[in-house]
């Protein structure tokens, strides 16, 4: 569970969602990071669309969630 206090970096959400594109691979506990970001007010608006992306991908099979 992500803590309140936790920040959300623009670059490390910027890192996970470009490598999960590349890779097509993304690790559950990066998932929960941005699952946790996703939920958090302190997102940008591109932040948002960004994170969904790769959710959208992931529900479409595109991106393959790995341990």
């Amino acid at each position: 569970m992500a803590s309140s206090t936790s920040r959300h970096s623009p670059q490390k959400i910027e890192l996970y969602v470009s490598e999960a594109m590349r890779h097509g691979v993304l690790k559950r506990r990066d998932h929960l990071k941005l699952s946790a970001a996703l939920l958090s007010s302190a997102l940008s608006t591109e932040e948002r669309h960004q994170i969904n992306q790769v959710f959208d991908q992931v529900k479409a099979g595109r991106i393959h969630l790995v341990d």
